[in-house]
């Protein structure tokens, strides 16, 4: 049986799955009960974010910290499912991917658009939370959704042995989203993907953007994409999440803590 921790024992229940709302209900009759969509309004509750290092999940972690809203990370190996503590990762994300964000007890966000538009919208920078029904909300879901469209064509590289009739495919459709995000760019006056600045949508395309070197795709072509996606690892919150990770940011992208010896990252 599922079993609310001691120190959440007042901790409202949530009507998310049957069994944990049974389960806690067991456990203390006098505890509220709340329907998910409550959870959307619950503020100063602590967020678990189940993370692997690198991923895209990154995106959400750099969010977090630049929002300040309270938060835990759990480590999750994707190969074999599991977290850190050892827990079936697919109980909580049944896609085995990540990024999940518990947003409450029993209750979990997944997909990088749901996952970074909640984080805006708990944070008090406007930047961050458009009033929804805008045209700058879904301006920033629009923005979101293209780094999507860029994640699939980039990350579909890491599948193992992958065809040269396949790559050679793949390299002309990210060739094709580079050029689009490098026209963004160069459309607009300051450098992020929409007018109002640094966005989720920015922190989400650094982290992909990112994956372009253990590729070892060459993206000097594309200037602005090159100084978009450094510009956001420069930020304190996201060389605060790359530490928390246990990577670090060098010439070659970000790597795991003690990995790049060159003379010039080991002189940073």
């Amino acid at each position: 049986m599922f079993r609310l921790p001691r120190d959440q024992c007042n901790a409202p229940i949530l009507l998310s799955s049957g069994y944990l709302c049974n389960a806690f209900r067991q456990q203390d009759e006098r505890l509220p009960v709340l329907h998910p969509s409550e959870a959307l309004k619950l503020k100063g509750v602590t967020m678990k974010l189940y993370f692997s290092p690198g991923a895209c999940s990154l995106a959400a972690h750099i969010m977090l910290n630049e929002t300040g809203l309270p938060h835990e990370l759990v480590k999750v190996d994707l190969k074999e499912k599991k977290t850190a503590d050892n827990q079936d990762y697919t109980t909580i994300n049944p896609r085995g991917a990540v990024p999940a964000l518990e947003i409450a007890p029993g209750v979990v966000l997944t997909q990088n658009v749901a996952v970074l538009t909640y984080i805006g919208q708990q944070s008090d920078n406007t930047e961050f939370h458009p009033v929804p029904d805008s045209l700058e909300f879904y301006r920033l879901l629009e923005a979101l959704g293209f780094c999507e469209d860029v994640h699939g064509a980039i990350g579909a590289l890491f599948a193992p042995n992958v065809p040269d009739a396949t790559r050679e495919k793949l390299m002309g459709l990210i060739g094709r989203r580079l050029a689009q995000v490098e026209a963004i760019l160069d459309r607009g006056d300051n450098g992020y993907l929409l007018p109002v600045g640094f966005t989720q949508a920015d922190a989400l395309m650094a982290v992909i953007l990112n994956w372009t070197t253990p590729l070892k795709i060459d993206i000097s072509a594309y200037p602005k994409v090159s100084v978009l996606r450094d510009k956001v690892f420069a930020r304190p919150a996201a060389q605060k999440a790359l530490k928390e990770e246990g990577l670090i940011w060098t010439c070659n992208g970000f790597v795991p803590v003690r990995k790049c010896l060159c003379h010039s990252c080991f002189k940073s």
